[in-house]
């Protein structure tokens, strides 16, 4: 029998610990559809540490949009159950239990969109920026030498 490699468990209880977190204030709809964007995310994954670039475009751009999707998905849910952890010792046990749906409402609508912002932020062209750097003491064979910086 062959185990899972420990990566794969890892991203497979932290996709469980996700769910479990944020699906929990759900109707059993959302956390069916809650679920499925999960195990969706789960299996593109692993596909992203071997991609070959000889595939089409979408084949390489899907797996590496849910690793960055699923990164700030893990780094929002953390943020919220320390935000739960406040509000317990803060609020009141009504606004406690309000902010456990809208915290999570939050998280599932702000992941997409910074997913989003990503996305279009990497595909655009970086600007060139030329700057010059006076040096005292220069020899002149080096004068108007040019360094660039990818």
């Amino acid at each position: 029998m062959r185990f899972p490699r420990p990566v794969v468990l890892l991203l497979a209880l932290l996709h469980v610990y996700i769910g479990v977190r944020l699906l929990m204030p759900f109707g059993a709809v959302m956390q069916l559809a809650g679920w499925a964007l999960l195990a969706v995310c789960f299996w593109l994954l692993p596909k992203g540490f071997r991609i070959r670039d000889d595939r089409g475009t979408w084949a390489v751009m899907l797996p590496w949009l849910a690793m960055g999707f699923f990164s700030y998905l893990l780094v929002l849910t953390i943020l919220r159950d320390v935000s739960l952890i406040a509000s317990v010792l803060a609020l009141s046990p009504q606004a406690h239990e309000s902010w456990i749906r809208i915290s999570a409402t939050a998280v599932m609508a702000l992941t997409p969109a910074i997913t989003l912002v990503g996305f279009f932020m990497a595909r655009r062209v970086a600007p060139v920026v030329n700057v010059s750097v006076p040096l005292a003491g220069l020899p002149k064979e080096l004068e108007g030498f040019t360094i660039a910086q990818i």
